[in-house]
Protein backbone atom coordinates (compact mmCIF):
# COMPACT_ATOMS: atom_id res chain seq x y z
CA UNK A 1 0.00 0.00 0.00
CA UNK A 2 2.61 2.23 1.30
CA UNK A 3 4.54 1.73 -2.13
CA UNK A 4 1.05 2.46 -3.95
CA UNK A 5 1.04 5.97 -1.98
CA UNK A 6 4.31 6.57 -3.01
CA UNK A 7 3.83 6.38 -6.74
CA UNK A 8 0.58 8.15 -6.49
CA UNK A 9 2.16 11.36 -4.80
CA UNK A 10 4.32 10.79 -7.54
CA UNK A 11 2.31 11.72 -10.06
CA UNK A 12 0.71 13.91 -8.55
CA UNK A 13 3.49 16.20 -7.98
CA UNK A 14 4.44 15.60 -10.88
CA UNK A 15 1.04 17.09 -12.34
CA UNK A 16 0.97 19.82 -10.04
CA UNK A 17 4.52 20.72 -11.48
CA UNK A 18 3.40 20.53 -15.20
CA UNK A 19 -0.25 22.54 -14.29
CA UNK A 20 2.14 24.96 -12.85
CA UNK A 21 4.70 25.54 -15.85
CA UNK A 22 1.56 25.89 -18.09
CA UNK A 23 0.49 29.01 -15.90
CA UNK A 24 3.82 29.83 -16.59
CA UNK A 25 4.01 29.17 -20.14
CA UNK A 26 0.11 31.01 -20.61
CA UNK A 27 1.88 34.13 -18.43
CA UNK A 28 4.18 34.26 -21.14
CA UNK A 29 2.25 34.17 -23.68
CA UNK A 30 -0.15 36.78 -22.33
CA UNK A 31 2.25 38.97 -21.68
CA UNK A 32 4.20 38.57 -24.78
CA UNK A 33 3.42 42.20 -26.09
CA UNK A 34 3.36 43.98 -22.47
CA UNK A 35 5.98 46.53 -22.52
CA UNK A 36 8.69 45.86 -19.98
CA UNK A 37 7.54 42.08 -19.30
CA UNK A 38 11.04 39.77 -19.03
CA UNK A 39 9.83 36.07 -19.94
CA UNK A 40 9.77 33.61 -17.31
CA UNK A 41 10.87 30.20 -16.87
CA UNK A 42 9.78 27.41 -14.82
CA UNK A 43 13.02 25.39 -12.64
CA UNK A 44 12.19 21.95 -11.79
CA UNK A 45 14.83 19.49 -9.78
CA UNK A 46 13.99 15.66 -8.92
CA UNK A 47 13.92 15.49 -5.01
CA UNK A 48 14.50 12.87 -2.72
CA UNK A 49 16.34 10.00 -3.63
CA UNK A 50 14.84 6.63 -2.74
CA UNK A 51 17.42 4.00 -1.46
CA UNK A 52 16.53 0.12 -2.59
CA UNK A 53 18.51 -2.83 -2.17
CA UNK A 54 18.82 -2.89 -6.04
CA UNK A 55 19.81 0.87 -6.16
CA UNK A 56 18.32 4.24 -5.85
CA UNK A 57 15.61 6.43 -7.85
CA UNK A 58 13.70 9.72 -7.43
CA UNK A 59 10.22 10.38 -5.33
CA UNK A 60 9.43 12.65 -8.33
CA UNK A 61 9.83 16.34 -9.16
CA UNK A 62 9.51 19.21 -7.58
CA UNK A 63 9.29 23.04 -8.73
CA UNK A 64 12.71 24.67 -7.76
CA UNK A 65 11.88 28.26 -8.88
CA UNK A 66 10.85 30.77 -11.57
CA UNK A 67 13.54 32.23 -12.98
CA UNK A 68 13.05 35.60 -14.64
CA UNK A 69 14.86 35.72 -17.98
CA UNK A 70 16.72 38.72 -18.65
CA UNK A 71 19.91 39.26 -20.79
CA UNK A 72 21.59 42.32 -18.86
CA UNK A 73 24.26 42.72 -21.27
CA UNK A 74 21.50 43.73 -23.74
CA UNK A 75 19.84 45.50 -21.56
CA UNK A 76 22.71 47.90 -21.06
CA UNK A 77 23.15 48.25 -24.90
CA UNK A 78 19.36 49.07 -25.45
CA UNK A 79 20.06 51.74 -22.36
CA UNK A 80 22.90 53.12 -24.45
CA UNK A 81 21.14 53.56 -27.51
CA UNK A 82 17.73 55.13 -25.70
CA UNK A 83 20.16 57.33 -24.68
CA UNK A 84 21.36 58.10 -28.27
CA UNK A 85 18.43 58.00 -29.65
CA UNK A 86 16.99 60.57 -27.24
CA UNK A 87 19.29 62.99 -27.84
CA UNK A 88 19.24 63.38 -31.15
CA UNK A 89 14.93 63.43 -31.05
CA UNK A 90 15.25 66.15 -28.97
CA UNK A 91 17.67 68.40 -30.97
CA UNK A 92 16.01 67.31 -34.31
CA UNK A 93 12.62 68.52 -32.97
CA UNK A 94 14.04 71.88 -32.04
CA UNK A 95 16.42 72.44 -35.10
CA UNK A 96 13.91 71.27 -37.44
CA UNK A 97 11.91 74.38 -36.05
CA UNK A 98 14.88 76.85 -36.14
CA UNK A 99 15.65 76.32 -39.56
CA UNK A 100 12.01 77.45 -40.95
CA UNK A 101 12.57 80.57 -38.83
CA UNK A 102 15.69 81.34 -41.16
CA UNK A 103 13.87 80.04 -44.10
CA UNK A 104 14.00 82.30 -47.02
CA UNK A 105 12.04 79.82 -49.54
CA UNK A 106 8.71 82.06 -49.16
CA UNK A 107 9.89 85.34 -49.40
CA UNK A 108 9.94 86.67 -46.10
CA UNK A 109 13.32 85.75 -44.76
CA UNK A 110 16.39 87.99 -43.97
CA UNK A 111 18.24 87.55 -46.91
CA UNK A 112 14.76 89.21 -49.27
CA UNK A 113 14.62 91.92 -46.51
CA UNK A 114 18.74 92.93 -47.04
CA UNK A 115 18.02 92.85 -51.38
CA UNK A 116 15.01 95.14 -50.94
CA UNK A 117 17.05 97.38 -48.42
CA UNK A 118 19.94 97.38 -50.86
CA UNK A 119 18.09 98.33 -54.07
CA UNK A 120 16.13 101.02 -52.14
CA UNK A 121 19.50 102.69 -51.92
CA UNK A 122 20.17 102.22 -55.37
CA UNK A 123 16.27 103.21 -56.59
CA UNK A 124 17.34 106.42 -54.56
CA UNK A 125 20.63 107.29 -56.40
CA UNK A 126 18.45 107.45 -59.35
CA UNK A 127 15.91 109.64 -57.39
CA UNK A 128 18.47 111.62 -54.52
CA UNK A 129 15.20 114.49 -54.32
CA UNK A 130 12.33 112.02 -54.35
CA UNK A 131 10.59 112.19 -50.80
CA UNK A 132 8.44 109.04 -52.59
CA UNK A 133 11.81 106.94 -53.04
CA UNK A 134 13.59 107.98 -49.64
CA UNK A 135 10.17 106.87 -47.58
CA UNK A 136 10.31 104.00 -49.48
CA UNK A 137 13.74 102.95 -48.24
CA UNK A 138 12.73 103.79 -44.45
CA UNK A 139 9.84 101.34 -44.84
CA UNK A 140 12.41 98.77 -46.66
CA UNK A 141 14.71 99.48 -43.37
CA UNK A 142 11.90 99.14 -41.03
CA UNK A 143 11.16 96.09 -42.78
CA UNK A 144 14.78 94.02 -42.32
CA UNK A 145 15.33 95.50 -38.82
CA UNK A 146 11.81 93.83 -37.87
CA UNK A 147 13.07 91.02 -39.64
CA UNK A 148 15.85 90.92 -37.25
CA UNK A 149 13.90 91.39 -34.40
CA UNK A 150 11.23 88.89 -35.17
CA UNK A 151 13.85 86.05 -35.63
CA UNK A 152 15.69 87.04 -32.18
CA UNK A 153 12.30 86.61 -30.79
CA UNK A 154 11.60 83.06 -32.02
CA UNK A 155 15.08 82.16 -31.10
CA UNK A 156 14.48 83.79 -27.71
CA UNK A 157 11.33 81.78 -27.47
CA UNK A 158 12.69 78.00 -28.21
CA UNK A 159 14.99 78.98 -25.45
CA UNK A 160 12.50 79.61 -22.90
CA UNK A 161 10.76 76.68 -24.34
CA UNK A 162 13.66 74.33 -23.97
CA UNK A 163 14.05 75.26 -20.53
CA UNK A 164 10.88 73.84 -19.98
CA UNK A 165 11.15 71.12 -21.63
CA UNK A 166 14.36 70.45 -19.15
CA UNK A 167 12.69 71.65 -16.15
CA UNK A 168 9.87 68.82 -16.57
CA UNK A 169 12.18 66.26 -17.81
CA UNK A 170 14.77 66.76 -14.93
CA UNK A 171 11.51 66.44 -12.86
CA UNK A 172 10.11 63.03 -14.52
CA UNK A 173 13.85 62.21 -13.99
CA UNK A 174 13.70 62.85 -10.17
CA UNK A 175 10.41 60.58 -10.34
CA UNK A 176 11.77 58.08 -12.26
CA UNK A 177 14.66 57.87 -9.48
CA UNK A 178 11.94 58.05 -6.34
CA UNK A 179 10.58 54.87 -8.07
CA UNK A 180 12.86 52.83 -8.02
CA UNK A 181 14.08 53.48 -4.59
CA UNK A 182 11.00 52.55 -3.59
CA UNK A 183 10.90 49.35 -5.65
CA UNK A 184 14.47 48.88 -3.90
CA UNK A 185 12.10 48.99 -0.04
CA UNK A 186 9.77 46.92 -1.32
CA UNK A 187 12.58 44.05 -2.73
CA UNK A 188 13.86 44.23 1.13
CA UNK A 189 10.53 44.03 2.82
CA UNK A 190 9.68 41.02 4.53
CA UNK A 191 6.55 41.06 2.15
CA UNK A 192 8.76 40.43 -0.87
CA UNK A 193 11.75 38.24 -1.83
CA UNK A 194 14.22 39.22 -4.36
CA UNK A 195 12.55 36.77 -6.67
CA UNK A 196 9.59 39.52 -7.32
CA UNK A 197 9.72 39.70 -10.87
CA UNK A 198 6.44 41.99 -11.68
CA UNK A 199 8.84 44.54 -9.45
CA UNK A 200 11.89 43.76 -11.31
CA UNK A 201 10.01 44.33 -14.26
CA UNK A 202 8.93 47.85 -13.53
CA UNK A 203 12.00 48.86 -11.98
CA UNK A 204 13.88 47.81 -15.34
CA UNK A 205 11.29 49.55 -17.24
CA UNK A 206 12.22 52.87 -15.10
CA UNK A 207 15.46 52.62 -16.17
CA UNK A 208 14.68 52.58 -19.74
CA UNK A 209 12.96 55.28 -19.22
CA UNK A 210 15.62 57.26 -17.50
CA UNK A 211 18.05 55.91 -20.31
CA UNK A 212 16.07 58.35 -22.71
CA UNK A 213 16.77 61.22 -20.29
CA UNK A 214 20.92 60.54 -19.68
CA UNK A 215 23.36 57.89 -19.22
CA UNK A 216 23.03 55.45 -16.85
CA UNK A 217 24.72 52.08 -15.78
CA UNK A 218 23.67 49.78 -12.92
CA UNK A 219 25.02 48.06 -10.65
CA UNK A 220 22.92 44.63 -9.03
CA UNK A 221 23.03 43.61 -5.31
CA UNK A 222 22.66 40.18 -3.86
CA UNK A 223 19.51 41.54 -2.76
CA UNK A 224 18.05 41.37 -5.97
CA UNK A 225 18.01 45.49 -5.71
CA UNK A 226 20.36 47.70 -7.66
CA UNK A 227 22.42 50.76 -7.74
CA UNK A 228 21.88 53.44 -10.59
CA UNK A 229 24.59 55.04 -11.30
CA UNK A 230 25.10 58.43 -14.16
CA UNK A 231 28.35 57.48 -15.59
CA UNK A 232 30.48 58.06 -11.89
CA UNK A 233 27.72 59.54 -10.00
CA UNK A 234 25.38 57.42 -7.86
CA UNK A 235 22.09 58.32 -8.04
CA UNK A 236 20.03 55.64 -6.44
CA UNK A 237 21.41 53.32 -4.02
CA UNK A 238 19.46 50.71 -2.07
CA UNK A 239 16.61 52.89 -1.00
CA UNK A 240 18.13 56.42 -1.40
CA UNK A 241 18.25 58.62 -3.65
CA UNK A 242 19.52 61.95 -4.72
CA UNK A 243 17.56 65.26 -5.73
CA UNK A 244 18.64 67.17 -9.16
CA UNK A 245 18.05 70.62 -9.57
CA UNK A 246 18.20 72.86 -12.53
CA UNK A 247 20.03 76.13 -12.12
CA UNK A 248 21.64 79.01 -13.97
CA UNK A 249 24.71 80.36 -14.37
CA UNK A 250 26.27 83.57 -15.77
CA UNK A 251 29.34 83.04 -18.51
CA UNK A 252 30.19 85.41 -20.63
CA UNK A 253 27.25 87.33 -19.95
CA UNK A 254 24.89 84.79 -21.20
CA UNK A 255 23.11 82.29 -18.97
CA UNK A 256 24.08 78.42 -18.85
CA UNK A 257 21.52 76.05 -17.81
CA UNK A 258 22.92 73.22 -15.84
CA UNK A 259 21.75 70.16 -13.72
CA UNK A 260 23.27 69.77 -9.91
CA UNK A 261 22.79 67.77 -7.64
CA UNK A 262 21.87 69.36 -3.65
CA UNK A 263 25.46 69.64 -2.70
CA UNK A 264 26.05 71.69 -5.37
CA UNK A 265 28.48 69.44 -7.64
CA UNK A 266 27.11 68.68 -11.53
CA UNK A 267 25.26 65.83 -13.16
CA UNK A 268 27.72 64.27 -15.95
CA UNK A 269 25.29 63.95 -18.68
CA UNK A 270 26.84 63.15 -21.69
CA UNK A 271 23.69 61.65 -23.61
CA UNK A 272 20.12 61.87 -23.89
CA UNK A 273 17.07 63.89 -24.25
CA UNK A 274 18.58 66.21 -21.56
CA UNK A 275 21.65 66.47 -23.40
CA UNK A 276 20.38 67.51 -26.41
CA UNK A 277 18.11 69.99 -24.64
CA UNK A 278 21.04 71.63 -22.77
CA UNK A 279 23.23 71.49 -26.16
CA UNK A 280 20.70 73.32 -27.84
CA UNK A 281 19.78 76.13 -25.30
CA UNK A 282 23.72 76.60 -24.11
CA UNK A 283 25.52 76.06 -27.20
CA UNK A 284 23.33 75.99 -30.17
CA UNK A 285 21.07 79.05 -29.97
CA UNK A 286 23.32 81.01 -28.09
CA UNK A 287 26.03 81.14 -31.25
CA UNK A 288 23.28 81.27 -33.89
CA UNK A 289 22.41 84.46 -31.45
CA UNK A 290 25.56 85.44 -31.37
CA UNK A 291 26.19 85.62 -35.27
CA UNK A 292 22.65 87.58 -35.87
CA UNK A 293 24.08 89.90 -33.84
CA UNK A 294 27.36 90.45 -35.05
CA UNK A 295 24.92 90.51 -38.55
CA UNK A 296 23.21 93.50 -37.19
CA UNK A 297 26.32 95.44 -35.76
CA UNK A 298 28.07 95.19 -38.65
CA UNK A 299 25.36 96.53 -40.94
CA UNK A 300 25.11 99.38 -38.67
CA UNK A 301 28.49 100.12 -37.80
CA UNK A 302 29.44 99.96 -41.85
CA UNK A 303 26.63 101.92 -42.94
CA UNK A 304 26.52 104.62 -40.63
CA UNK A 305 30.51 105.31 -41.30
CA UNK A 306 29.14 105.63 -44.69
CA UNK A 307 26.11 108.07 -44.44
CA UNK A 308 28.09 110.28 -41.64
CA UNK A 309 30.44 111.12 -44.28
CA UNK A 310 27.59 112.27 -46.94
CA UNK A 311 25.61 115.31 -46.76
CA UNK A 312 21.80 115.78 -46.27
CA UNK A 313 19.17 117.52 -48.47
CA UNK A 314 19.43 120.09 -45.49
CA UNK A 315 23.36 120.52 -45.55
CA UNK A 316 23.82 118.44 -42.69
CA UNK A 317 26.29 115.57 -41.80
CA UNK A 318 27.42 113.37 -39.64
CA UNK A 319 24.08 111.93 -39.00
CA UNK A 320 23.73 108.22 -37.91
CA UNK A 321 21.16 106.24 -40.26
CA UNK A 322 20.53 103.63 -37.39
CA UNK A 323 20.68 104.07 -34.06
CA UNK A 324 24.03 102.99 -32.77
CA UNK A 325 24.34 102.02 -29.03
CA UNK A 326 24.93 98.44 -28.01
CA UNK A 327 23.62 97.02 -31.01
CA UNK A 328 22.18 93.38 -31.49
CA UNK A 329 19.58 91.88 -33.34
CA UNK A 330 16.82 92.39 -30.84
CA UNK A 331 17.26 96.40 -31.11
CA UNK A 332 18.36 97.42 -34.35
CA UNK A 333 16.52 100.46 -35.80
CA UNK A 334 16.37 103.17 -38.13
CA UNK A 335 17.46 106.00 -36.03
CA UNK A 336 14.27 108.47 -35.15
CA UNK A 337 16.04 111.57 -36.82
CA UNK A 338 15.54 109.72 -39.92
CA UNK A 339 12.47 108.83 -39.71
CA UNK A 340 11.09 112.26 -38.36
CA UNK A 341 12.58 114.04 -41.37
CA UNK A 342 13.74 112.46 -44.64
CA UNK A 343 15.97 114.87 -45.60
CA UNK A 344 18.25 113.87 -43.18
CA UNK A 345 18.85 110.51 -45.35
CA UNK A 346 22.62 111.42 -46.74
CA UNK A 347 23.91 110.55 -49.85
CA UNK A 348 25.48 113.36 -51.65
CA UNK A 349 29.31 113.78 -51.44
CA UNK A 350 29.29 117.80 -52.22
CA UNK A 351 26.39 119.19 -50.88
CA UNK A 352 24.37 119.34 -54.52
CA UNK A 353 20.83 117.87 -53.42
CA UNK A 354 21.07 116.04 -57.28
CA UNK A 355 24.09 114.12 -56.09
CA UNK A 356 23.82 110.36 -55.42
CA UNK A 357 27.51 109.32 -54.97
CA UNK A 358 26.42 108.15 -51.05
CA UNK A 359 23.48 105.95 -52.17
CA UNK A 360 25.84 104.02 -54.49
CA UNK A 361 28.61 103.91 -51.88
CA UNK A 362 25.63 102.30 -48.97
CA UNK A 363 24.48 99.96 -52.00
CA UNK A 364 28.25 98.77 -52.78
CA UNK A 365 27.95 97.68 -49.19
CA UNK A 366 26.32 94.43 -49.92
CA UNK A 367 29.51 93.27 -52.50
CA UNK A 368 32.08 94.26 -49.82
CA UNK A 369 34.37 91.89 -47.13
CA UNK A 370 32.79 92.86 -44.17
CA UNK A 371 32.53 90.10 -41.19
CA UNK A 372 34.72 87.01 -40.56
CA UNK A 373 37.59 89.29 -40.67
CA UNK A 374 37.33 90.38 -43.75
CA UNK A 375 36.83 87.88 -45.75
CA UNK A 376 32.73 87.31 -46.25
CA UNK A 377 29.96 90.13 -47.43
CA UNK A 378 26.78 90.32 -45.19
CA UNK A 379 25.44 88.01 -47.87
CA UNK A 380 28.01 85.00 -47.45
CA UNK A 381 27.79 85.33 -44.09
CA UNK A 382 24.43 84.92 -43.79
CA UNK A 383 24.68 82.17 -46.07
CA UNK A 384 26.78 80.75 -43.91
CA UNK A 385 24.65 81.28 -40.98
CA UNK A 386 22.13 79.53 -42.77
CA UNK A 387 23.87 76.13 -43.86
CA UNK A 388 25.32 75.88 -40.47
CA UNK A 389 21.83 75.21 -39.24
CA UNK A 390 20.83 73.23 -42.29
CA UNK A 391 24.08 71.19 -41.58
CA UNK A 392 23.73 70.63 -38.32
CA UNK A 393 19.38 69.42 -38.89
CA UNK A 394 20.66 67.30 -41.16
CA UNK A 395 23.04 65.57 -39.15
CA UNK A 396 21.04 65.37 -35.92
CA UNK A 397 18.07 63.54 -38.51
CA UNK A 398 20.68 60.82 -39.66
CA UNK A 399 21.59 60.24 -36.27
CA UNK A 400 18.20 59.40 -35.31
CA UNK A 401 17.65 57.55 -37.80
CA UNK A 402 20.65 54.99 -37.40
CA UNK A 403 20.09 55.35 -33.39
CA UNK A 404 16.42 54.15 -34.33
CA UNK A 405 17.28 51.40 -36.81
CA UNK A 406 19.92 49.97 -33.47
CA UNK A 407 16.82 50.47 -30.57
CA UNK A 408 14.18 48.39 -33.02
Amino acid sequence: MSDLLSALQVGKRALLAQQFGMHVTGDNIANANTPGFSRRRLNLESINLRKFPYGTIGIGVNVESVQRLRERSYDTQIWLENSGLGRWQAEEKYLQQIETVFNDLNGSGLSDSFNEFWNAWLELSNHPQDMGVRSSLVEKTKILTSRFHLIDKQLTDFSTSISDDIEKKVQQLNDYLEQIAAINRQLCSSQFDQTSHGLKDNRDKLIDEISKLIDVSIVENEDGTVDLYNNSLLLVSGQNTVTINVTEESSGGALVTKLQFSSGSSLDVQNGELLGLLNLRNTLIPAYKSKLNQLAANLVKEVNNLHQSFYALDGSTDNPFFTSDNVLASNIQIDASIEADLSKIAISSDGNPGNNEGALALNGLKEKKLLANNTQTIQEFYNELISDIGTQSWKVTYERENAETLVQ
